[in-house]
Formats: C-alpha cells, structure tokens, sequence
C-alpha cells in the first residue's frame, strides 16, 4: 500500500524504510478501526490521519514532503497532465499549477471584497481570466490569446525585490503583468 502511495516519488529505500517505520503502526490502527461509521470511530480516524500526515512530514525533508503532498493534489495531477498534452515537459505543470492557484486565490479575493460594486467584481475577475490564459500560454509555449496579443505593454517599469514563498505567477497576478513579461 505504501509503494502504491509514493508512486511518483522515487522515494530512496532509507526513506521508504523511515516513512514504513513511521507509518505502520498509524495504518495497522486505521485499519482496526474498519468500516465503522460511529462519531467516536471517525474522530479517532481523523485524529490517526493528522499524526499519518505528521510522521510523513518528520520522515521527508521539506521539499520532498512538498513533492509527497502535490503527487496527491489532484489539482497538481491536472497540471502536469495539462502540461505534457501541451507538449511541455512535465516540469512545467508545476508551474502551471501555482499559476492557477494564485489565479484561484486572486478570484476569491475578489469576490469576497466588500468594497467592490458587481460591476468592478465583473471587470476585476474578467482582466484576472485574461491575464491567466496569457501566463498559461506563455508557460506551455502557445501563442498568446487574441485579446491579449493586442494589448499593449504597460508603459511603467519597477523594481520588486522578491520575498520568501513568493512565485512569478503570484506576482504577475499580484502586478497584472503577463507571465511572459516576467519571464
């Protein structure tokens, strides 16, 4: 079941043995617990994934316990595969990915400011949908949509100095500036 699960990510034997070691005894637990459906089984199921997913954390290093968790993202999975049938490598669903999740944050975001009127919403989540289809096509290699090849570059330059945790496709929201500018 294991192998199954980090199927995808080439785990070393030293951390299929550590991640085996620390996740057997959880399993073993989870699986006495069987179909029962009863609160107490399910809180006691929910309490055993929490410590699951904790001991895979303490068993990986960070970046490979964030590779463990996106291989499990279905979000992620429809990236790569959106990826590669664009005929980009599979590396570029990653950031493919964080594309459409700063584009998922930035349209919740909107929506759920007070200070806009219906309309300002509409026209805000309208240039949000453009700028994504133009740093979509720009990560896979494809020709800029036709609303966007006629717009014409913003006038003003400036300098970011580029934080922790911080993406060019968040950025490129953030400034709405196309994805292929940055770049």
């Amino acid at each position: 079941q294991l192998r199954t699960e980090l199927r995808g990510l080439n785990a070393t034997p030293e951390e299929f043995r550590a991640l085996f070691a620390a996740t057997d005894p959880i399993d073993r637990e989870l699986q006495l617990l069987g179909e029962d459906t009863g609160a107490e089984a399910a809180a006691k199921r929910a309490r055993l994934e929490q410590q699951r997913e904790a001991a895979i954390r303490e068993a990986l290093t960070p970046e490979r316990f964030e590779e463990f968790r996106l291989l499990h993202d279905t979000h992620y999975l429809a990236a790569v595969v959106e990826a590669r049938k664009a005929g980009a490598p599979a590396e570029a669903g990653r950031g493919l990915y964080e594309i459409n999740h700063a584009a998922a944050l930035e349209r919740q975001r909107i929506s759920a400011d007070p200070s806009l009127s219906d309309e300002e919403k509409e026209e805000e989540l309208s240039e949000i949908e453009k700028q994504h289809k133009v740093a979509r096509a720009a990560l896979l290699g494809l020709p800029p949509p036709p609303e966007a090849a006629s717009t014409p570059p913003p006038p003003n330059v400036f300098q970011h100095r580029v934080g922790p945790h911080e993406t060019l496709a968040g950025l490129s929201l953030y400034y709405r500036v196309p994805l292929s500018d940055l770049l």
